[in-house]
């Protein structure tokens, strides 16, 4: 790889997903910008904070330590919304709070996700990958740090992650196979067995294709035309 290209790899990673020394969290961060952008709303900014830290700890500790030790991905997946969820709606809300209550499944979905998302991807552009080259970021404090436990995980799960649903895969659900949550919007759900009944009706609709592999393109087509649009 020459030194242009090698520039352009580190700038477009380090500007999506800031430091990827360790690629875990930079999942988690940049999920937590695609579940909490501009649908997130607490106006107490320490208080925004301190939820983001101690939720990101649960999700890190919920891949790297728990996914391994439960032998149904969506048992892991509720019992981990459902610890997001609590920490804001129940450990960190403040009597008479204008914010209560602004936390529901929808976002923790979205968060939770969004970040299995990126480790697939993370997988296979930086772990399975033998074009990928090894001496980018060869900073100190900077290089890759891939844990080969991650990719057991990735492979052994991927069939079973969820799709993210947000405004985009919801158009796609209702358009191609009628399914929709209703009449409320992904983040406002705070319904998990609603969110789930969505998400085991896509896999039968599917019939054995993973739900990522399926979100993906719908994704990209459906943001291309509401852009197309505006």
């Amino acid at each position: 790889m020459n030194k242009g290209s090698k520039n352009a790899y580190e700038l477009l990673f380090y500007m999506s997903f800031g430091n990827m020394h360790d690629p875990v969290k930079g999942a988690i961060n940049m999920a937590y910008c695609d579940a909490s952008r501009r649908v997130l709303i607490i106006k107490d900014k320490e208080k925004k904070e301190a939820f983001r830290q101690k939720c990101t700890l649960e999700i890190y500790d919920y891949i790297t330590e728990k996914l391994c030790k439960f032998t149904n991905y969506d048992y892991w997946h509720y019992e981990l919304c459902e610890k997001l969820h609590n920490i804001y709606n129940n450990e960190t809300k403040i009597a008479g709070s204008k914010d209560n209550h602004v936390f529901t499944y929808g976002h923790a979905q979205k968060w939770v996700n969004m970040t299995m998302k990126y480790l697939y991807l993370f997988y296979h552009l930086i772990k399975d990958n033998p074009d990928f080259p090894s001496e980018l970021f060869n900073y100190d404090g900077m290089e890759i740090r891939w844990d080969a436990t991650i990719s057991d995980l990735i492979r052994n799960n991927y069939k079973y992650f969820h799709a993210p649903i947000d405004s985009f895969v919801l158009k796609t659900l209702k358009k191609d196979f009628g399914l929709t949550l209703g009449d409320t919007s992904w983040s406002k759900c705070d319904d998990y067995d609603k969110y789930k009944k969505l998400q085991d009706n896509l896999r039968n609709e599917l019939n054995g294709i993973p739900p990522l592999d399926w979100e993906g393109p719908v994704w990209i087509k459906t943001a291309n035309q509401y852009n197309n649009y505006k």
